[in-house]
């Protein structure tokens, strides 16, 4: 496969951490941000195309937070199934989610914008099995 050069320009720590998980995997810094970005443009890419959608989201917050009930109880449309555990001081929440990609992107969008909450998306299927039936 052609390779495209460019320079691309980041904080001394991310560099580091490259360095550091390259060195872990066995891999070059080209190899590691070429499978990060390929990870990340599929993911964001997969909001594009209008289709239903099942995907995981995942998040973990300081506590209990009302704010995420709230975010949950506003998305009727969307089918919903929760795991919900505590660690510590710590709230963790499994969602599977199924409904339409754009209002499952929106609802992703109002969790990752909660204080004290760090969230993961992960569609599950392929952006290329949805573009063949587009």
């Amino acid at each position: 496969m052609a390779k495209k050069r460019f320079g691309v320009s980041v904080s001394r720590s991310l560099a580091e951490s490259l360095d550091m998980v390259a060195g872990m995997l066995g891999l070059d810094r080209s190899s590691v941000v070429e499978l990060a970005l390929r990870g990340l443009l599929e993911d964001y890419t997969h909001h594009v195309i209008p289709h239903d959608c099942i995907a995981l989201i995942a998040h973990i917050c300081d506590r209990d937070l009302v704010e995420v009930a709230t975010v949950i109880g506003g998305y009727g449309e969307l089918r919903i199934t929760q795991l919900h555990s505590h660690t510590g001081e710590k709230c963790i929440q499994i969602l599977l989610v199924a409904g339409s990609s754009s209002v499952i992107a929106d609802f992703y969008s109002k969790l990752a914008k909660l204080k004290g909450c760090r969230v993961k998306y992960m569609p599950l299927h392929e952006i290329s099995e949805v573009a063949r039936r587009s």
